[in-house]
């Protein structure tokens, strides 16, 4: 039997967190050949070549405003989502790109992957600018609202962590029966330890032991905190560490600047938005990964760092404390404690031998994550939800 599903999302590309997450998703699901994937998306490529594949292009209203994007992708698919419904089995959607199938009134199933919780973000945001202080007063409650109706629509909702699941049980109060765990996954053969990371080294004159981060660079990623833990690790190693931060958002100029009130900007290295293809180099090129946020729903980049062989420092948050394992494969410390960071940091550096134990046992643990496993997942719940 052959599925025919439809994919609710803004874009699918191998860069990014949704995106890229759709991206392989729908790459291994395709490798199974049980499905035709319609995209309903931004997307003028699928970046597919594949007779399986069918774009319905959404021409989103691009204003630089990821509200006003949202929106606008949502009004503009509920009409995709009608012009398609009679070909489908059924739809798939990734939390708010999924309201547009409740403004179509559609009448085939819905399978909601909620990627963390809009109302848990909401919690997570410190207004701290003008940015911050619009998602937390105006544009996150908007999101969330839409994330709830659109849950109660779902006939299934896949959560992205057991942390996610019992989030959308307590704030959309939704059963536990209509809840399914399935995790994201990690490319094992593009992310892997035998990469070198040598190049990278050299081209940005990174010294010592190296420590990474990956992601957007917003408030909830509580970086101030991983600066000040860096400060403390670089002293402690007389000046012979670096920090290499990937990725952009509103938050950059503000850690620029807090960096050089720290005087540690010589060994803090802002690479801004890093290619798909390179990002594995520059795992390769570290030591250590971090991730000090306040919120995650589950984390990929945590599967990232340990497909490449690296041991993970993460606070205990969200699906972070069911991917690492304390002393195992990392470590995990509370969030906004970064002197209790810089300790698990050090002790991580500082010890080569416990440092390669863990990498090895990181990369076991993101070889159960593959995508092909999750993609047989998704098809026995496509089916189960196909149903009548």
């Amino acid at each position: 039997m052959t599925l025919n599903v439809a994919v609710l999302t803004r874009l699918v590309s191998p860069f990014g967190g949704i995106e890229k997450y759709n991206y392989e998703l729908i790459r291994a699901l395709l490798s199974l050949k049980k499905c035709k994937i319609y995209i309903i998306s931004e997307n003028r490529d699928s970046g597919f070549i594949n007779g399986n594949v069918k774009l319905v292009h959404v021409p989103v209203f691009t204003r630089k405003i990821a509200f006003i994007e949202n929106l606008s992708y949502c009004i503009l698919s509920s009409m995709k989502i009608k012009g398609v419904e009679r070909e489908v089995d059924l739809f798939h959607g990734h939390g708010i790109y999924g309201f547009g199938y409740t403004l179509s009134k559609a009448k085939k199933p819905l399978v909601l992957t909620l990627h963390g919780t809009q109302r848990e973000e909401l919690r997570a945001i410190e207004p701290l600018n003008l940015y911050d202080y619009h998602d937390k007063k105006i544009f996150f409650p908007f999101y969330a609202s839409l994330e709830e109706e659109t849950v109660r629509k779902a006939k299934f909702v896949l959560a992205n962590s057991k942390h996610t699941a019992v989030r959308a049980e307590t704030d959309y109060d939704i059963p536990k029966s209509k809840v399914k765990i399935v995790y994201g996954g990690v490319d094992t053969e593009r992310y892997r330890p035998s990469i070198r990371g040598e190049e990278v080294r050299e081209k940005l004159k990174l010294k010592g032991k190296v420590i990474i981060f990956v992601g957007r660079l917003v408030s909830r990623k509580r970086l101030d905190d991983l600066l000040i833990a860096f400060r403390l690790v670089k002293k402690r190693l007389r000046g012979e560490a670096s920090l290499i931060i990937i990725g952009e958002g509103p938050y950059r100029k503000h850690l620029e600047k807090f960096s050089k009130s720290l005087k540690i900007d010589r060994d803090v290295v802002f690479t801004g938005k890093v290619s798909e293809e390179e990002i594995p180099l520059y795992y390769a090129a570290s030591d250590l990964f971090v991730l000090p946020s306040r919120y995650e729903g589950l984390g990929l980049v945590v599967l990232e760092a340990f497909a490449s062989g690296k041991p993970v420092v993460a606070t205990r948050v969200g699906g972070c404390v069911e991917l690492v394992e304390n002393g195992v494969n990392g470590f995990i410390v509370p969030p906004r404690q970064p002197i209790i960071m810089a300790e698990k940091i050090l002790n991580t550096l500082s010890d080569e031998e416990l440092r390669r134990e863990m990498g090895v046992k990181a990369r076991m643990k993101a070889e159960e994550f593959s995508w092909s496993k999750i993609a047989e997942k998704h098809l026995k719940i496509y089916m189960e939800a196909a149903e009548p």
